[in-house]
């Protein structure tokens, strides 16, 4: 194993690596500047195995910090910036970590801290390369599904992960991909680590629809990472096309039809994509030739297998809803405090989904999200994209609220200024089962949403 950027920096020292805002940084420069912070941490007391965190932002501060932990041996913890101080400290208490990384406006956490631009003047550390199997970051999962878990990511799950990309992706030293996706995330991370291996150009920038719009459209941006509602208030910016737009990388959640149809109509290229932070981001994606296309399932990339269980693991068939496991070399080997997964098993993920014939994977929701209503499954990814069918509606948020006759009963909170709950009662019945239907409607003014634009479903239940 090797440190995709030491690597890249040896062999295409003096090309562009990182752009952010007027600096340009190459990769001989970016290694350098890694290289001296790794010393400055080495020099205050960081060992390898021991576990940095690291608050930061959309700079080359961070960037470099994200590199450097690694290449001490330390193990690098991302930390999610809209975090409360509360939340924070209790990830790096639960990870242990024994020091944190950030700007002046880093809140205390609980342990000793350093600010990012004091690791700038070190003396250069140049590290053994790692091995594949050693701890490269810990990365906390979004909690959507319940508490928040510390994922372990080796540099083989990345590597493997890198790989898979490029080769669905194609992608390569001619690309230059838009990371607006927070670097905390492992999406985010991961364009750092792709870019590196493969020799193509990072242009960093927080998210913002035009400024998104202006890097588009002034051209040389082949690739961008975002989320459902980045790319819908990014064509409501300019509807596109782009000029050297191959592919927007679209995860975080499920994707509407409605809104695969006004990309293409714009003739901007989607690539749905179906990941989680155990698989180091990508399971399964679909291929670059079916961009514009109206897709609802995605293939697996190279290396990932795919299969549907019942609820005693046993393999379903195909058409059938059920859990959806996986299994590769990018899958990590576990949680913190918890058992080892054994290697070469199959990790059961919290989402359903069903394959088609061709092994491909339509995603039907969380598992933990399933309504249970008169004996009936009702999923609620499938109401909401039902619902969003209405070029009233703006977005949906389905949920379950339990009741003595049903069990459960349908509820769903929309932004739809211009009608009513009759009017979208209506507007279902030819498009979904009667008990699939909401029968409590909320009108709210937006859905909240997580960091990186999935709905928040624990917020969504609350009462208004």
């Amino acid at each position: 194993m090797y440190d995709w950027l030491a690597a890249r920096a040896a062999e295409d020292a003096s090309s562009l690596c990182l752009a952010v805002g007027d600096q340009k940084v190459s990769f001989a420069d970016l290694d350098e500047q890694v290289a001296r912070a790794a010393g400055s941490l080495v020099s205050a007391g960081v060992k390898a195995g021991s576990r940095v965190a690291v608050w930061g932002a959309h700079d080359l501060a961070t960037v470099r910090a994200m590199w450097a932990v690694p290449r001490t041996g330390a193990v690098l913890l991302p930390i999610n910036t809209r975090l409360t101080e509360q939340e924070a400290t209790s990830q790096v208490v639960d990870a242990a970590v024994s020091l944190v990384l950030g700007h002046g406006d880093r809140p205390a956490l609980a342990v000793p801290s350093l600010d990012l631009d004091e690791l700038a003047d070190g003396v250069p550390y140049r590290a053994d390369p790692p091995h594949a199997d050693t701890p490269h970051s810990v990365v906390y999962t979004s909690g959507t599904g319940g508490n928040p878990k510390g994922v372990i990511l080796t540099w083989a799950n990345l590597e493997a992960a890198a790989g898979a990309s490029a080769e669905v992706l194609n992608h390569g030293p001619k690309d230059r991909w838009l990371a607006v996706l927070p670097l905390y995330h492992v999406g985010g991370m991961s364009i750092l680590i792709r870019s590196a291996r493969q020799g193509g150009v990072v242009v960093l920038d927080g998210f913002d629809p035009h400024r998104v719009a202006t890097h588009l459209r002034g051209g040389r941006i082949t690739l961008v990472s975002l989320v459902p509602t980045m790319l819908s208030r990014l064509l409501d910016v300019y509807p596109g096309p782009y000029p050297d737009l191959r592919a927007v990388v679209l995860g975080g959640g499920p994707v509407s039809e409605s809104l695969l149809a006004r990309a293409a109509a714009g003739r901007v290229p989607v690539l749905s994509t179906y990941g989680l932070t155990e698989a180091a981001s990508q399971v399964a994606t679909v291929p670059l030739e079916a961009a514009l296309a109206r897709h609802k399932v995605v293939r697996p990339v190279p290396g990932m297998e795919l299969r549907i269980v019942d609820e005693a693991a046993g393999e379903v068939a195909t058409g059938t809803t059920g859990r959806v496991q996986i299994r590769g070399p990018a899958i990590s080997p576990g949680y913190l405090h918890d058992r080892p997964r054994t290697p070469g098993s199959w990790f059961t993920t919290g989402d359903l989904g069903r394959l088609d014939a061709d092994r491909n994977l339509e995603i039907v929701g969380r598992a933990d999200d399933t309504i249970i209503t008169g004996g009936e499954n009702v999923y609620p990814v499938e109401v909401e994209a039902a619902i969003e069918e209405n070029p009233e509606v703006v977005e949906a948020a389905v949920y379950g609220i339990e009741d003595p006759e049903w069990g459960q009963i349908v509820a769903a909170k929309v932004v739809a200024p211009g009608v009513d709950d009759q009017d979208l009662d209506w507007f279902l019945r030819s498009r979904l089962a009667g008990f699939k239907i909401p029968t409590r409607w909320t009108f709210v003014a937006s859905i909240p949403r997580t960091s990186l634009g999935k709905i928040d479903r624990s917020r969504v239940k609350l009462p208004e």
